[in-house]
């Protein structure tokens, strides 16, 4: 009799320690499922030329149904403009995949699918800076006055702000008059 309550206890005990470290494992693996993709979008973050790490992480947002990225005239202020030159385009869309992956990234790290428009944001930042290094004319005012914002400390409450707007663009004009040359990009 004393063999099967011991046995009892056992198995009860075994069960709450399930129990308790179950969902605690759980949350272990998830950072770790995520990795791949957090490595991807750290090589386009510091690589944002690369067409194919560009491409793969288009696909893999796409594909994420953990992933929820809310892209608004606010936030990607960028594709507002009525630019038609194809390099500023092709710019405007390196900005855009960043603040995908930016954001997309702090929902992985943190682990739910909520919008992360801040860390979207200093992902464009970051990107912005390896384009103008590149492309030196190239200009988005509104990203601009973001970088104002993040060297005051006040990026967060910017952010946090854009994040709240939603809604499509408000057209504006070109920024480069037709046929502007923007100069080769640098290597």
């Amino acid at each position: 009799m004393a063999t099967r309550v011991a046995l009892v206890r056992v198995l009860v005990a075994g069960v709450l320690l399930a129990a308790t470290v179950g969902p605690l494992i759980g949350q272990d693996n998830a950072p770790v499922r995520n990795r791949p993709l957090m490595a991807l979008i750290d090589s386009f973050l510091q690589h944002p030329f690369n067409e194919d790490l560009r491409v793969g992480l288009f696909d893999s947002a796409n594909a994420r149904p953990d992933v929820t990225v809310n892209i608004t005239g606010s936030v990607t202020p960028f594709l507002c403009y009525a630019d038609t030159a194809s390099i500023v385009r092709a710019l405007d869309a390196l900005l855009l995949t960043a603040f995908v992956a930016g954001d997309m990234r702090e929902q992985l790290r943190m682990g739910r699918d909520t919008d992360q428009p801040e860390a979207g944001i200093r992902a464009v930042l970051n990107v912005y800076q390896i384009i103008q290094s590149r492309v030196p004319n190239y200009r988005v005012p509104e990203v601009d006055q973001w970088r104002e914002a993040q060297a005051s400390s006040r990026l967060s409450a910017v952010a946090d702000s854009l994040g709240a707007h939603s809604g499509d663009c408000k057209p504006k004009a070109a920024r480069y008059p037709p046929g502007a040359a923007l100069g080769t990009p640098r290597p």
